[in-house]
């Protein structure tokens, strides 16, 4: 059997796995995460593979029996611009490049961007990618969900970097 592996770009980091699913919609996402919760199956969202680091290396598979998956949410195309509110909401297989440029063609910008443009956006902004200026900060900005302030929300992120569940869709202003 050929075992699904993703090697990130500029590094010798790679990321073994059982299966590799990339899913066509939300819905089609949801149902494998419901199909593989009671398996306990070891899940890891990548992106681009442009990440310095090994965080996309996820799991051993000879130091387990549960089965493990590479998914990559490249499909997830939805794009939805809406110049009245300057937001947009898009799905989470956009690349900041891509994205840059619809948002060009609509004559709008990001108010923020990293260096790097081959990254996945929903990647750059949950690893935290910086600003391309010394006063910019994170090009996404977070909401702090706890048991104190919240925590009836805080059960849908249970299961970032990756590790606080999947993202499937995103909004930002523009």
């Amino acid at each position: 059997m050929v075992m699904p592996k993703l090697v990130l770009l500029l590094l010798e980091v790679t990321c073994e796995s059982d299966g590799y699913f990339a899913p066509e919609s939300e819905a089609a996402t949801a149902k494998f995460l419901k199909e593989q919760y009671p398996k306990g199956s070891y899940i890891k969202v990548v992106g681009n593979g442009h990440g310095f680091g090994n965080l996309t290396t996820y799991v051993d598979n000879s130091l387990t029996e549960k089965p493990s998956y590479i998914v990559s949410m490249t499909n997830l195309q939805k794009l939805d611009i809406n110049k009245k509110d300057m937001t947009v909401t898009f799905g989470a297989g956009w690349d900041v490049y891509d994205l840059t440029e619809e948002l060009k063609a609509n004559g709008l910008t990001f108010g923020n961007l990293g260096v790097e443009r081959v990254q996945n956006f929903v990647g750059a902004v949950s690893t935290g990618t910086y600003g391309s200026g010394s006063d910019i900060g994170n090009i996404g900005h977070l909401r702090v969900i706890n048991e104190i302030n919240n925590p009836e929300e805080l059960k849908a992120f249970r299961i970032s970097l990756g590790a606080l569940g999947l993202i499937t869709e995103m909004t930002i202003k523009v």
